[in-house]
């Protein structure tokens, strides 16, 4: 997903990467842990946050899905 954003979603609609948006955030999260060489955890939880990826739920590992009306 964050190759998508990185490369799909910036391409389409840049203004959400400017400077003071949600997109910039996520690409200094993204350097953050890239620089670190994926052993991040708080860069790793920014990008999951930005990217809507939900919490492992601790008993089973799996997402903690929310059920859409």
């Amino acid at each position: 997903m964050l190759a998508y954003a990185v490369f799909q979603a910036w391409g389409n609609t840049p203004k959400q990467f400017e400077a003071d948006g949600a997109g910039a955030a996520l690409l200094k999260a993204a350097q953050r842990w890239s620089q670190a060489e994926g052993n991040h955890p708080e860069a790793e939880g920014a990008i999951a946050t930005y990217l809507g990826i939900p919490d492992n739920n601790t008993h089973t590992t799996l997402p903690e899905l929310v059920q859409d009306d």
